[in-house]
């Protein structure tokens, strides 16, 4: 009883474990884009 408590446990873990790094990595990639069109209209602007 306790051990397919525990089971069950150790499982819902590691699914929130992979939803959490799916986050961050999208989290990650979408400031990597902004970081890139900031730099970009900072060129832009250097260049006008």
């Amino acid at each position: 009883m306790l051990k397919s408590c525990l089971n069950n446990t150790i499982v819902n873990f590691e699914k929130k474990k992979r939803e959490i790094k799916c986050t961050l990595n999208a989290n990650t990639r979408e400031q990597g884009n902004q970081m890139q069109q900031m730099t970009n209209r900072e060129q832009g602007n250097q260049n006008s």
